[in-house]
Protein backbone atom coordinates (compact mmCIF):
# COMPACT_ATOMS: atom_id res chain seq x y z
CA UNK A 1 0.00 0.00 0.00
CA UNK A 2 1.38 3.37 -1.05
CA UNK A 3 0.62 6.16 1.42
CA UNK A 4 0.46 9.69 0.06
CA UNK A 5 -0.09 12.76 2.20
CA UNK A 6 -1.61 15.82 0.55
CA UNK A 7 -2.00 19.47 1.43
CA UNK A 8 -4.97 21.13 -0.27
CA UNK A 9 -7.70 23.60 0.73
CA UNK A 10 -10.64 22.44 2.83
CA UNK A 11 -12.66 25.65 2.83
CA UNK A 12 -16.50 25.61 2.49
CA UNK A 13 -16.21 26.36 -1.25
CA UNK A 14 -17.59 23.30 -3.04
CA UNK A 15 -15.11 23.94 -5.82
CA UNK A 16 -12.47 22.45 -3.54
CA UNK A 17 -14.55 19.27 -3.20
CA UNK A 18 -14.86 19.03 -6.98
CA UNK A 19 -11.09 19.45 -7.33
CA UNK A 20 -10.65 16.77 -4.67
CA UNK A 21 -12.86 14.28 -6.53
CA UNK A 22 -10.94 14.79 -9.75
CA UNK A 23 -7.54 14.74 -8.05
CA UNK A 24 -8.21 11.46 -6.25
CA UNK A 25 -9.35 9.94 -9.56
CA UNK A 26 -6.23 10.93 -11.53
CA UNK A 27 -3.98 9.79 -8.67
CA UNK A 28 -5.69 6.40 -8.56
CA UNK A 29 -5.41 6.17 -12.35
CA UNK A 30 -1.63 6.27 -11.94
CA UNK A 31 -1.03 4.68 -8.52
CA UNK A 32 -3.89 2.15 -8.63
CA UNK A 33 -6.89 1.67 -6.37
CA UNK A 34 -4.83 0.58 -3.37
CA UNK A 35 -3.19 3.94 -2.79
CA UNK A 36 -3.86 5.45 0.65
CA UNK A 37 -4.58 9.20 0.42
CA UNK A 38 -4.25 11.23 3.62
CA UNK A 39 -5.34 14.89 3.56
CA UNK A 40 -3.75 17.37 5.93
CA UNK A 41 -5.01 20.88 6.69
CA UNK A 42 -2.98 23.83 5.44
CA UNK A 43 -1.96 25.00 8.90
CA UNK A 44 -1.00 23.39 12.18
CA UNK A 45 -3.99 24.53 14.24
CA UNK A 46 -5.81 21.19 14.52
CA UNK A 47 -5.19 17.84 16.19
CA UNK A 48 -4.18 16.26 12.88
CA UNK A 49 -1.31 18.63 12.25
CA UNK A 50 -0.90 20.39 8.96
CA UNK A 51 0.93 22.86 6.81
CA UNK A 52 4.63 22.52 6.15
CA UNK A 53 5.54 22.77 9.82
CA UNK A 54 7.93 20.84 12.03
CA UNK A 55 5.12 18.70 13.48
CA UNK A 56 3.47 17.79 10.18
CA UNK A 57 6.74 17.20 8.34
CA UNK A 58 7.86 14.84 11.11
CA UNK A 59 4.65 12.85 10.56
CA UNK A 60 5.18 12.87 6.81
CA UNK A 61 8.78 11.66 7.09
CA UNK A 62 7.72 8.88 9.47
CA UNK A 63 4.58 7.65 7.69
CA UNK A 64 4.24 8.88 4.11
CA UNK A 65 5.74 7.46 0.94
CA UNK A 66 5.19 10.79 -0.82
CA UNK A 67 3.80 14.28 -0.33
CA UNK A 68 1.51 16.20 -2.69
CA UNK A 69 1.19 19.96 -2.33
CA UNK A 70 -2.01 21.04 -4.05
CA UNK A 71 -4.20 21.43 -5.96
CA UNK A 72 -5.55 24.89 -5.21
CA UNK A 73 -4.66 28.49 -4.47
CA UNK A 74 -2.07 27.59 -1.86
CA UNK A 75 0.30 30.40 -2.77
CA UNK A 76 -2.15 33.06 -1.57
CA UNK A 77 -5.10 33.67 0.75
CA UNK A 78 -2.61 33.24 3.60
CA UNK A 79 -3.50 29.60 3.12
CA UNK A 80 -0.34 27.54 3.51
CA UNK A 81 1.78 27.65 6.64
CA UNK A 82 5.45 27.11 5.69
CA UNK A 83 8.41 26.60 8.03
CA UNK A 84 11.46 26.78 5.76
CA UNK A 85 13.78 25.24 8.37
CA UNK A 86 11.46 22.26 8.74
CA UNK A 87 11.02 22.03 4.97
CA UNK A 88 14.76 21.44 4.62
CA UNK A 89 14.34 18.19 6.59
CA UNK A 90 11.66 16.76 4.28
CA UNK A 91 12.93 13.41 3.02
CA UNK A 92 10.09 11.92 0.94
CA UNK A 93 9.38 12.58 -2.77
CA UNK A 94 7.25 15.71 -3.12
CA UNK A 95 5.08 16.90 -5.99
CA UNK A 96 3.53 20.30 -6.57
CA UNK A 97 0.14 19.65 -8.19
CA UNK A 98 -1.93 22.31 -9.98
CA UNK A 99 -1.11 25.13 -7.58
CA UNK A 100 -1.83 28.71 -8.62
CA UNK A 101 -1.11 32.33 -7.78
CA UNK A 102 -2.59 35.38 -9.45
CA UNK A 103 -2.97 39.13 -9.22
CA UNK A 104 -6.12 41.11 -8.50
CA UNK A 105 -7.38 44.43 -9.82
CA UNK A 106 -6.28 47.51 -7.90
CA UNK A 107 -8.31 50.74 -7.87
CA UNK A 108 -6.08 51.99 -10.69
CA UNK A 109 -7.41 49.23 -12.93
CA UNK A 110 -4.03 47.51 -12.96
CA UNK A 111 -3.34 43.98 -11.78
CA UNK A 112 -1.36 43.76 -8.56
CA UNK A 113 -0.23 40.95 -6.24
CA UNK A 114 -2.49 40.15 -3.33
CA UNK A 115 -1.22 41.25 0.06
CA UNK A 116 -1.72 37.72 1.42
CA UNK A 117 0.45 35.96 -1.19
CA UNK A 118 3.38 33.84 -0.07
CA UNK A 119 6.63 35.83 -0.26
CA UNK A 120 8.44 35.11 -3.52
CA UNK A 121 11.49 33.58 -1.83
CA UNK A 122 9.30 31.18 0.17
CA UNK A 123 7.30 30.28 -2.94
CA UNK A 124 10.45 29.51 -4.95
CA UNK A 125 12.09 27.50 -2.17
CA UNK A 126 8.93 25.46 -1.86
CA UNK A 127 8.88 24.83 -5.62
CA UNK A 128 12.53 23.78 -5.58
CA UNK A 129 11.64 21.11 -3.02
CA UNK A 130 9.17 19.58 -5.49
CA UNK A 131 9.70 17.41 -8.55
CA UNK A 132 7.63 17.64 -10.61
CA UNK A 133 6.33 21.17 -10.10
CA UNK A 134 2.96 21.11 -11.88
CA UNK A 135 1.15 24.47 -11.89
CA UNK A 136 -2.38 25.32 -12.93
CA UNK A 137 -1.99 28.16 -15.38
CA UNK A 138 0.14 30.44 -17.51
CA UNK A 139 0.15 33.29 -14.98
CA UNK A 140 1.53 31.07 -12.20
CA UNK A 141 4.33 29.79 -14.44
CA UNK A 142 5.15 33.36 -15.50
CA UNK A 143 5.19 34.58 -11.89
CA UNK A 144 7.59 31.81 -10.87
CA UNK A 145 9.75 32.43 -13.92
CA UNK A 146 10.11 36.09 -12.92
CA UNK A 147 11.70 34.80 -9.71
CA UNK A 148 14.08 32.43 -11.53
CA UNK A 149 12.09 29.22 -11.17
CA UNK A 150 11.60 27.98 -14.72
CA UNK A 151 11.01 24.27 -14.10
CA UNK A 152 7.25 24.50 -13.64
CA UNK A 153 4.95 22.60 -16.01
CA UNK A 154 1.45 23.88 -16.81
CA UNK A 155 -1.29 21.22 -16.47
CA UNK A 156 -4.56 23.13 -15.83
CA UNK A 157 -6.79 21.80 -13.02
CA UNK A 158 -7.70 18.12 -12.46
CA UNK A 159 -11.37 19.15 -12.37
CA UNK A 160 -11.09 20.17 -16.02
CA UNK A 161 -10.54 16.52 -16.98
CA UNK A 162 -13.62 15.01 -15.35
CA UNK A 163 -14.78 13.69 -18.71
CA UNK A 164 -11.75 11.37 -18.68
CA UNK A 165 -12.39 9.82 -15.27
CA UNK A 166 -15.20 7.62 -13.87
CA UNK A 167 -17.96 9.81 -12.44
CA UNK A 168 -21.25 8.46 -11.09
CA UNK A 169 -23.73 11.33 -10.85
CA UNK A 170 -27.35 11.27 -9.59
CA UNK A 171 -30.23 10.83 -12.02
CA UNK A 172 -31.11 13.76 -14.25
CA UNK A 173 -33.45 16.49 -13.04
CA UNK A 174 -35.71 17.40 -16.01
CA UNK A 175 -36.84 20.51 -14.13
CA UNK A 176 -33.47 22.13 -14.83
CA UNK A 177 -33.39 21.54 -18.58
CA UNK A 178 -34.67 25.04 -19.43
CA UNK A 179 -33.03 26.82 -16.49
CA UNK A 180 -30.07 29.18 -16.29
CA UNK A 181 -27.98 28.58 -13.19
CA UNK A 182 -26.20 31.75 -12.11
CA UNK A 183 -23.13 30.80 -10.02
CA UNK A 184 -22.63 33.62 -7.56
CA UNK A 185 -20.01 34.65 -5.05
CA UNK A 186 -20.59 36.79 -1.97
CA UNK A 187 -19.12 40.25 -2.73
CA UNK A 188 -17.18 40.18 0.55
CA UNK A 189 -15.32 37.10 -0.73
CA UNK A 190 -14.29 38.75 -3.99
CA UNK A 191 -10.96 40.56 -4.29
CA UNK A 192 -12.27 43.38 -6.44
CA UNK A 193 -12.33 47.18 -6.01
CA UNK A 194 -14.95 48.29 -3.50
CA UNK A 195 -16.82 50.34 -6.10
CA UNK A 196 -17.41 47.22 -8.20
CA UNK A 197 -18.27 45.16 -5.14
CA UNK A 198 -21.04 47.61 -4.30
CA UNK A 199 -22.52 47.24 -7.81
CA UNK A 200 -22.59 43.46 -7.80
CA UNK A 201 -26.10 43.12 -6.36
CA UNK A 202 -27.49 45.42 -9.04
CA UNK A 203 -25.55 43.67 -11.81
CA UNK A 204 -26.78 40.24 -10.76
CA UNK A 205 -30.33 41.59 -10.76
CA UNK A 206 -29.78 42.89 -14.30
CA UNK A 207 -28.58 39.44 -15.43
CA UNK A 208 -31.66 37.80 -13.94
CA UNK A 209 -33.96 40.37 -15.60
CA UNK A 210 -32.38 39.86 -19.03
CA UNK A 211 -33.11 36.13 -18.97
CA UNK A 212 -36.57 36.55 -17.50
CA UNK A 213 -37.48 38.87 -20.36
CA UNK A 214 -36.78 35.89 -22.60
CA UNK A 215 -39.07 33.73 -20.39
CA UNK A 216 -36.03 31.74 -19.22
CA UNK A 217 -36.12 30.75 -15.54
CA UNK A 218 -33.05 31.61 -13.46
CA UNK A 219 -31.81 30.14 -10.20
CA UNK A 220 -28.93 31.39 -8.07
CA UNK A 221 -26.34 28.66 -7.46
CA UNK A 222 -24.37 29.02 -4.23
CA UNK A 223 -20.91 27.45 -4.05
CA UNK A 224 -20.22 28.31 -0.41
CA UNK A 225 -22.47 28.48 2.66
CA UNK A 226 -21.25 32.07 3.07
CA UNK A 227 -23.10 32.89 -0.17
CA UNK A 228 -26.40 32.12 1.57
CA UNK A 229 -26.38 35.45 3.38
CA UNK A 230 -25.97 37.27 0.06
CA UNK A 231 -28.80 35.48 -1.76
CA UNK A 232 -31.26 36.92 0.78
CA UNK A 233 -31.01 40.10 -1.32
CA UNK A 234 -32.87 38.28 -4.14
CA UNK A 235 -36.11 37.20 -2.51
CA UNK A 236 -37.90 36.49 -5.80
CA UNK A 237 -35.10 34.37 -7.31
CA UNK A 238 -34.93 30.67 -6.34
CA UNK A 239 -31.58 29.54 -4.99
CA UNK A 240 -29.80 26.19 -4.88
CA UNK A 241 -27.17 24.96 -2.46
CA UNK A 242 -25.66 21.59 -1.62
CA UNK A 243 -22.54 20.31 0.09
CA UNK A 244 -22.58 17.13 -2.02
CA UNK A 245 -20.19 17.61 -4.97
CA UNK A 246 -21.87 14.84 -6.99
CA UNK A 247 -25.27 16.52 -6.72
CA UNK A 248 -23.70 19.89 -7.50
CA UNK A 249 -22.10 18.52 -10.68
CA UNK A 250 -25.41 16.90 -11.63
CA UNK A 251 -27.13 20.29 -11.38
CA UNK A 252 -24.56 21.77 -13.74
CA UNK A 253 -24.95 18.83 -16.10
CA UNK A 254 -28.73 19.22 -16.22
CA UNK A 255 -29.07 22.99 -16.70
CA UNK A 256 -29.61 24.86 -19.97
CA UNK A 257 -26.79 27.34 -19.27
CA UNK A 258 -24.44 28.26 -16.46
CA UNK A 259 -23.47 31.93 -16.10
CA UNK A 260 -20.71 32.04 -13.56
CA UNK A 261 -18.44 34.16 -11.41
CA UNK A 262 -16.90 30.87 -10.25
CA UNK A 263 -13.99 29.40 -12.20
CA UNK A 264 -14.64 25.79 -11.28
CA UNK A 265 -18.24 25.93 -12.41
CA UNK A 266 -16.96 26.91 -15.85
CA UNK A 267 -14.22 24.25 -15.92
CA UNK A 268 -16.73 21.62 -14.80
CA UNK A 269 -19.27 22.66 -17.43
CA UNK A 270 -16.69 22.47 -20.21
CA UNK A 271 -15.75 18.97 -19.04
CA UNK A 272 -19.42 17.95 -18.84
CA UNK A 273 -20.28 19.41 -22.26
CA UNK A 274 -22.60 22.07 -20.82
CA UNK A 275 -22.88 25.65 -22.09
CA UNK A 276 -21.31 28.12 -19.68
CA UNK A 277 -20.35 31.79 -19.80
CA UNK A 278 -17.68 32.90 -17.31
CA UNK A 279 -17.40 36.40 -15.87
CA UNK A 280 -13.82 36.86 -14.69
CA UNK A 281 -12.60 39.35 -12.12
CA UNK A 282 -9.00 38.40 -11.30
CA UNK A 283 -5.90 36.99 -12.94
CA UNK A 284 -6.45 33.50 -11.57
CA UNK A 285 -9.66 33.00 -13.51
CA UNK A 286 -8.51 34.92 -16.60
CA UNK A 287 -5.29 32.91 -16.84
CA UNK A 288 -6.91 29.54 -16.11
CA UNK A 289 -9.36 30.07 -18.96
CA UNK A 290 -6.58 31.29 -21.26
CA UNK A 291 -4.55 28.19 -20.37
CA UNK A 292 -7.27 25.94 -21.83
CA UNK A 293 -7.57 28.05 -24.99
CA UNK A 294 -10.93 29.71 -24.24
CA UNK A 295 -9.86 33.21 -23.20
CA UNK A 296 -11.92 34.92 -25.92
CA UNK A 297 -15.11 33.32 -24.59
CA UNK A 298 -14.72 34.79 -21.09
CA UNK A 299 -16.11 38.21 -20.15
CA UNK A 300 -13.84 40.48 -18.13
CA UNK A 301 -16.38 41.68 -15.57
CA UNK A 302 -14.05 44.37 -14.21
CA UNK A 303 -12.88 45.92 -17.48
CA UNK A 304 -15.74 45.21 -19.90
CA UNK A 305 -17.57 48.39 -20.79
CA UNK A 306 -20.95 46.69 -21.14
CA UNK A 307 -20.72 43.17 -19.78
CA UNK A 308 -24.46 42.54 -20.32
CA UNK A 309 -24.13 43.10 -24.07
CA UNK A 310 -21.17 40.72 -24.11
CA UNK A 311 -23.24 38.19 -22.19
CA UNK A 312 -26.10 38.41 -24.67
CA UNK A 313 -23.74 38.04 -27.65
CA UNK A 314 -22.44 34.78 -26.24
CA UNK A 315 -25.89 33.52 -25.33
CA UNK A 316 -27.15 34.19 -28.85
CA UNK A 317 -24.17 32.49 -30.50
CA UNK A 318 -23.52 29.20 -28.64
CA UNK A 319 -21.90 27.66 -31.72
CA UNK A 320 -18.95 29.98 -31.18
CA UNK A 321 -18.11 28.17 -27.94
CA UNK A 322 -18.42 24.81 -29.69
CA UNK A 323 -15.99 25.99 -32.37
CA UNK A 324 -13.52 27.28 -29.79
CA UNK A 325 -13.71 24.03 -27.82
CA UNK A 326 -13.10 21.99 -30.95
CA UNK A 327 -10.04 24.08 -31.81
CA UNK A 328 -8.71 23.76 -28.24
CA UNK A 329 -9.05 19.97 -27.91
CA UNK A 330 -5.47 19.22 -29.07
CA UNK A 331 -4.23 21.60 -26.35
CA UNK A 332 -6.38 19.79 -23.76
CA UNK A 333 -4.80 16.49 -24.78
CA UNK A 334 -1.34 18.02 -24.26
CA UNK A 335 -2.28 19.35 -20.82
CA UNK A 336 -3.78 16.04 -19.73
CA UNK A 337 -0.77 14.05 -20.93
CA UNK A 338 1.54 16.44 -19.09
CA UNK A 339 -0.53 15.97 -15.93
CA UNK A 340 -0.51 12.17 -16.10
CA UNK A 341 3.16 12.01 -17.12
CA UNK A 342 4.10 14.28 -14.22
CA UNK A 343 2.19 12.14 -11.72
CA UNK A 344 3.79 9.02 -13.23
CA UNK A 345 7.29 10.48 -12.70
CA UNK A 346 6.35 11.23 -9.12
CA UNK A 347 5.04 7.67 -8.71
CA UNK A 348 8.36 6.30 -9.94
CA UNK A 349 10.25 8.41 -7.41
CA UNK A 350 7.94 7.18 -4.66
CA UNK A 351 8.52 3.54 -5.64
CA UNK A 352 12.30 3.97 -5.86
CA UNK A 353 12.38 5.58 -2.43
CA UNK A 354 10.24 2.81 -0.94
CA UNK A 355 12.61 0.13 -2.24
CA UNK A 356 15.64 1.87 -0.78
CA UNK A 357 14.32 1.94 2.76
CA UNK A 358 15.65 -0.30 5.49
CA UNK A 359 12.84 0.43 7.96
Amino acid sequence: MTTLFSLRPRTPNIGNDIIGLATDAVLRAVFGDHVCLVSLPLDDSGMKGGGLTARSLYQINQIADGLIIGPGNLFENGALQVDLSALAALNVPTMLLSVSVGRVFARTGELTLRTDSLPADVMVRLCRACEPALVRDLATAAHLSCHNFVQSEIVSCPSFFMDRIPLSLPARDPGLSDTVLLSIRHPDLMSIPSSRRGRLTVDLGRIVDRFRKRDIPVRLLCHDFRDLDFVQSFRDVPMMYTEDPYRFLAWLRDCKLNVTFRLHAFLSCVALGVASIPLTYDERSISSIETIGLKDWAIDYIRAGDFLSELEKRYENPSRLDEMKQAARPLWDVLYKRLIDGIARFAQKVETTRKSRVF
